[in-house]
């Protein structure tokens, strides 16, 4: 089991210049998938992204950008549940899980319904802003799915139709917001999906069975539930395990790569201890070195650089190995049993990777966020990578041309036979 989560530090970012645009987008976008649904309540589970994360990882609040973007200021975009302490947060547990062979298929089959059912609210908005202009309230959405496809809903809980209906709200609000900041290369939602995780909410969606030795994930009516064993989860500061009374939401998520079934859990934590603002650390990324920290202090500069070039050796051995597959996969017929052999050996060396990869980062962001809180750090002054991006593509040279001048007279071709001299 792997417990690992993004919890807020009260640490305030005042300046965060030379990040790319696509980072800036993520961090100030309110409603994005990247950032803010770390801050909503128990029943979003939309976070998984941040489980490489570890606890304590410093976040912005006041975000501050040198390419003419505004102020953004996302603490006004918290949500907090009604079972949140005032010194508790929330971060994900990540519990890999087997199912049987007959609740494996059924689960497959309602990620896939799950991916049917965006894809028809997908068309559904399209349709409804070529005729309105505007956007689709959840009552109309709600209404032309009960009135065209009522069939989508069978086999789903009532709260996972209802997370996939927000996570479509959620992307139109999230596109619209960075048009509004300018961002006029934000598209809006328009790729159909054929496989979406489920949510399942807590006390609804899911609930401990009577002998605590399970937990029943619900399917809806009439539908048989999916029984999972009853994870062990403690907290990482205390290692005091977390009672199942206070669970959130749950996400049942496949791994293509693994081929295997995890839940990711949200659990409330403790926040960590509010730094000294007169104190500031300063942060700096790198290519091979992924961060190095500097703190002043009284007597000295305190220096913390993570070494990265295990991120990097696990990435060679990726697009090596990738590299040699692919030119054997090349030479099979898509589908025979050598392919398929091939690209299994090929998908289990992603997912070794992505593991080495994710293993490194939480090691990062553990280290760093331990020295800051180690030297009571309450102010981070950071800087992007912009130095070490790559110089773009060069324009080519249009083609030389022949200066004008005076038309040349064309060298006359004079006959000549085998056995005459060349010379005159």
């Amino acid at each position: 089991m792997v417990i690992v989560g993004l919890e807020l530090l009260q640490f305030a970012f005042e300046t965060f210049a030379d990040l790319s645009e696509r980072v800036l987008q993520e961090f100030c976008d309110p409603w994005g998938h990247h950032f803010a649904p770390v801050f909503r309540n128990k029943h979003d589970m939309r976070m998984q992204f941040v489980d490489h994360m570890s606890a304590g990882t410093p976040i912005m609040s006041v975000f501050s950008h040198n390419h003419n973007y505004r102020l953004c200021d996302i603490v006004g975009c918290m949500r907090r549940s009604t079972r949140t302490q005032d010194d508790e947060t929330w971060r994900v547990a990540v519990i890999p899980v087997r199912l049987s062979g007959a609740d494996h298929r059924r689960a497959h089959e309602a990620c896939h319904k799950a991916a049917l059912l965006w894809n028809f609210l997908l068309t559904e908005t399209r349709a409804y802003w070529d005729e309105h202009g505007s956007d689709p309230s959840d009552k109309e959405l709600r209404h032309r799915l009960y009135e065209k496809q009522p069939d989508l809903r069978d086999g789903l809980h009532a709260h996972t139709i209802q997370g996939v209906l927000d996570g479509m709200n959620d992307a139109v609000a999230t596109y619209r917001e960075n048009r509004r900041q300018g961002n006029m290369d934000a598209h809006a939602p328009h790729r159909a999906k054929n496989y979406r995780p489920l949510d399942f909410t807590a006390g609804y969606g899911w609930r401990p069975t009577n002998d605590g030795k399970h937990i029943a994930l619900s399917f809806g009516r009439n539908h048989k539930r999916i029984l999972v064993r009853m994870p062990n989860i403690s907290d990482p500061k205390t290692n005091a395990p977390v009672p199942v009374e206070r669970w959130g939401a749950m996400r049942l998520c496949w791994d293509r790569n693994k081929r295997q079934w995890s839940l990711h859990v949200s659990v409330p934590t403790s926040r960590p201890p509010q730094g000294d603002p007169s104190n500031v650390a300063a942060i700096d990324e790198g290519i091979i070195n992924p961060m190095a920290v500097a703190i002043e202090t009284d007597d000295a500069y305190e220096i913390l650089v993570v070494n990265g070039r295990h991120a990097r050796a696990a990435k060679h051995y990726r697009n090596t190995r990738i590299a040699s597959l692919q030119e054997k996969l090349s030479r099979c017929v898509k589908g025979s049993k050598r392919w398929r052999k091939l690209d299994a050996k090929r998908r289990r060396i992603e997912a070794k990777t992505a593991d080495a990869l994710r293993n490194a980062d939480h090691q990062t962001t553990r280290k760093v966020s331990d020295f800051i809180q180690e030297h009571d750090a309450g102010r981070i002054v950071a800087g992007g990578r912009s130095r070490h991006r790559t110089k773009p593509p060069q324009k080519r040279d249009p083609p030389r041309q022949e200066p004008e001048g005076p038309a040349q007279t064309p060298i006359a071709m004079v006959p000549w036979t085998a056995g005459e001299s060349a010379c005159p």
